[in-house]
């Protein structure tokens, strides 16, 4: 956490965005590259409130250089500013890869940098995590783009706590990020431990003149609409990176596979350590093979392969025969099914993380509105 000096402290009061902000403007037009470490964000890196690096695209620096204050610094606030169901998103940038020579935005997203001499920068990443509803309304135009103007982000008000209050809101509030983001670091160091143990297992068989299909074919969903769901926490996978929805049963047991159907995410494979609902969406499970864990790295492995499978011109499809008609090399299943068991561990805990964050991101959206307006009271604030 950022440190303040107490003579900042102030009584609580409301102000314009503007005011407790050095730099609120919106990011460049990029010159996009293969080969460079500087990063562009854009409006799919700002999703539930957080900074996905993975979205991120590449930007020539060196034919296009980017002035200084348009390169992020950690506490930024990222507002997506176009976009029909995405103009408002927020997130604050709370770590920066290290690999990363730079990072900045396009011109679809608005950089708010607080100014830590007159409000507690995590503080107003917070604040407006909890605004988020209100700031998407605030977008205007037509079905096919809306837009929310620098005029009408300046002014957002702020409500501003004396900084001890601040201060006290973000150790809660942050405690449980903190320890949300500790959980994704170890699932992703066993979910890599697991992809090696693969690759010095089984890289030089994943290749070969069998198909995927000569071991097992993955299995189609079952279409579910949003308006045919029963109220439950089954997730509802279709197309895209994360669920549609959620439903009161499954059509599948975990672990699962899936792999998105159709839309500009089709092709995509996830893990699941719960049962689905497969819905515009194909899957892997217990049903069709005793090796889910396998076929997961193997496919996750060659993602991009998936990828560049997908077809049709109005709206990419991937079915079950694109996955079936893949290459693969003789693998003898008993070796599959020892790899499957020696993972497993892995997994499991990769999954009682996931279902511990699950409870950690409801405890923090719920304390969230709380905290924010006051209703949980914090004590007596410090005097000036």
């Amino acid at each position: 956490m950022l440190k303040l000096r107490k003579y900042y402290v102030r009584l609580d009061m409301k102000c314009k965005l503007e005011e407790v902000c050095s730099y609120i403007a919106r990011g460049i037009t990029p010159k996009y590259s293969d080969s460079s470490n500087f990063y562009v964000m854009n409006q799919k890196c700002i999703r539930n409130n957080t900074v996905n690096f993975v979205n991120s695209r590449q930007h020539d620096y060196t034919e296009k250089k980017v002035s200084t204050d348009k390169i992020l610094h950690l506490y930024d606030i990222l507002v997506n500013s176009t976009g029909v169901g995405t103009a408002g998103r927020v997130a604050q940038l709370k770590s920066i890869p290290d690999n990363y020579l730079g990072i900045t935005v396009d011109s679809h997203v608005t950089i708010v940098r607080p100014d830590p001499k007159l409000i507690y920068p995590e503080y107003l990443g917070y604040f407006l995590q909890y605004k988020q509803p209100s700031i998407e309304s605030l977008a205007k135009g037509s079905t096919g783009q809306t837009e929310i103007s620098r005029n009408s982000i300046v002014s957002i008000e702020i409500d501003l706590p004396d900084l001890v209050t601040q201060q006290k809101i973000v150790r809660i509030l942050s405690a449980l990020d903190q320890k949300i983001e500790l959980n994704n670091k170890n699932n992703k160091k066993l979910a890599n431990l697991a992809k090696i143990l693969f690759k010095k297992q089984f890289m030089s068989k994943i290749y070969g003149d069998k198909r995927v299909g000569d071991y097992l074919m993955p299995k189609r969903g079952k279409l579910l609409l949003s308006k045919n769901t029963k109220q439950g926490d089954v997730p509802v996978v279709a197309g895209g990176l994360n669920p549609a929805t959620y439903h009161n049963q499954s059509n599948t047991l975990s672990p699962v596979v899936t792999i998105s159907a159709s839309g500009a995410n089709a092709g995509y494979v996830r893990l699941w350590g719960e049962n689905v609902w497969a819905s515009d969406s194909s899957y892997i499970d217990n049903s069709i093979t005793e090796s889910v864990y396998f076929w997961y790295i193997l496919l996750k492995i060659r993602q991009d392969e998936i990828y560049n499978k997908q077809t049709g011109s109005a709206q990419a499809h991937i079915y079950p025969r694109h996955i079936g008609e893949m290459e693969v090399g003789d693998i003898n299943c008993g070796e599959m099914l020892e790899y499957n068991k020696k993972v497993k561990v892995f997994f499991e805990k990769i999954f009682n993380n996931e279902q511990e964050n699950k409870k950690l991101l409801l405890l923090r959206d719920t304390l969230l509105p709380k905290l924010i307006s006051g209703e949980i009271k914090l004590g007596k604030t410090a005097k000036k």
